[in-house]
């Protein structure tokens, strides 16, 4: 596009081609401007070699003009950096920020804790189901009508009450 184009010249070009391409209106905007700003799809700014650039040279505000001598790869693209927030900026200034190592140790810490508590209290849990399903076997077998067994099965299922009795404490 030439100079003196804008965003919205440009959007209108291109909505013109997609009509006279494919005879039809593009449904491709919203999209387009979710990803517009993302680094893949912007444009590498332009480096003119050529041009003077004007630098300071001291404190004191007196500036030089020389020549950019240093190229820059074209294709390379910079990603916007975010900057630092006033509150962190003002405990770094006051010391009182912490180290982005302690801080993931600390979390790391806290999550670990976290984990133990539930495993722990899991286990806890997974501990009183089979007490609860002992109990009940226990309480079956104490039920159980013994006047269809014969002397044998009488005799093992009086030694497997009487385990049952001094493992829950009823002698």
């Amino acid at each position: 596009m030439g100079s003196g184009t804008n965003l919205d010249n440009i959007i209108a070009a291109s909505h013109d081609f997609h009509k006279a391409k494919y005879n039809k209106k593009s449904n491709f905007d919203k999209h387009w401007n979710d990803l517009r700003r993302q680094p893949k799809w912007k444009q590498p700014k332009e480096t003119n070699s050529g041009s003077a650039k004007r630098t300071k040279l001291s404190d004191s505000g007196n500036y030089s003009s020389s020549m950019n001598e240093t190229s820059i790869d074209e294709n390379v693209v910079e990603s916007p950096v975010r900057p630092k927030g006033t509150k962190a900026a003002k405990r770094k200034g006051k010391g009182k920020a912490k180290s982005s190592v302690v801080e993931e140790y600390e979390e790391l810490k806290a999550s670990t804790c976290r984990r133990l508590d539930l495993m722990a209290e899991f286990n806890d849990l997974k501990r009183k189901e089979e007490a609860r399903k002992e109990k009940e076997s226990d309480m079956q077998l104490l039920m159980l009508d013994t006047s269809m067994m014969n002397e044998a099965q009488r005799e093992i299922h009086a030694k497997m009450i009487e385990e049952v009795k001094s493992r829950r404490g009823w002698n």
